[in-house]
């Protein structure tokens, strides 16, 4: 039993190799991993309570809790590396420069990967958008259906989904139709002939508003004469529904204007359109000539 001691104890202080002066032994290296493995599973379970506790004080969504624990668990793990390398007695400034460098690189090359995640985690903590919430940014409109780590997936009205970087919500204007409530204003404008009568165009709006089911009763709708066009009286019909789409807004609008056309062809109001008055300057009377119409 003895012998067997003697050699395990030259076997655990056998020197392989040498590095920055120090002997790196298969003591050491055994130290080293089994420090790395408890690590690791002290990482991961720190990582979640931390994320458990996060979640539960703020109301974190899910895929938030997500990326903030993967966040959190790769940090703990380059701590973990480095404790792990101190244990194995490995000198930690072998890896001064060659860390330097990489994370240099690492830094170029990934600068708008890190860029986009942590806006995604000001987004998914400060939740000025969600899942099913129709938003609009840029020339974008559309429904949020996820927001990842890198990017949020935006799908429209024509069923194309965009990937849309998470930095974007941050740099630029967003409207969210739906961060109050579920309600969505739909505006019909019409420019009516001059000599129109007013009271029965609004009448008719109000009427063709109350009369469509997909608008709500609160807020009622209103009638807007917003403006003295130059060619025609320009009216606004403001409307609210419950529409979870784009496209259900779109539709809703679209019938509210067919509805429109024919009550106004009902009741003779024009829908004006663009007309121009010319005035000839000549020296003399135009000489007008009618031709018969050949049989």
């Amino acid at each position: 039993m003895e012998v067997f001691w003697e050699y395990m104890s030259s076997f655990w202080y056998y020197q392989l190799f040498e590095i920055d002066g120090v002997w790196l032994t298969p003591g050491k290296i055994v130290i080293g991993l089994v420090v790395f493995a408890v690590g690791l599973y002290l990482a991961s379970m720190i990582s979640r309570l931390l994320v458990r506790k996060i979640v539960d004080n703020r109301n974190v969504s899910g895929a938030a809790s997500a990326i903030l624990q993967s966040f959190i668990h790769y940090g703990f793990v380059i701590i973990v590396c480095l404790i792990a390398l101190q244990s194995a007695g490995v000198p930690i400034t072998v890896f001064t420069i060659f860390g330097g460098a990489l994370a240099i690189g690492i830094g170029f090359g990934s600068q708008n990967i890190l860029n986009n995640f942590i806006s995604g985690l000001i987004l998914l903590f400060e939740k000025p958008m969600k899942s099913g919430d129709l938003i609009e940014i840029g020339s974008k409109t559309g429904v949020v259906q996820t927001i990842g780590a890198r990017s949020t997936q935006l799908t429209d009205y024509r069923g194309v989904t965009h990937f849309i970087p998470n930095s974007h919500f941050l740099e630029q204007q967003v409207t969210n139709w739906h961060y109050n409530d579920d309600l969505i204003c739909g505006v019909i404008t019409i420019g009516v002939a001059y000599g129109s009568d007013v009271a029965m165009v609004k009448e008719v709006l109000l009427s063709i508003a109350k009369e469509e089911k997909r608008v709500v009763d609160s807020p009622i709708p209103h009638v807007l004469f917003r403006d003295f066009g130059n060619d025609a009286l320009i009216f606004e019909l403001l409307i609210w529904t419950t529409a979870k789409s784009s496209l259900d807004r779109k539709t809703i609008e679209s019938d509210l204007r067919f509805s429109v056309d024919a009550a106004f062809n009902e009741r003779g109001i024009v829908i004006a359109f663009p007309q121009r008055d010319v005035h000839l300057d000549v020296q003399s009377p135009i000489p007008v000539n009618v031709i018969p119409e050949k049989s």
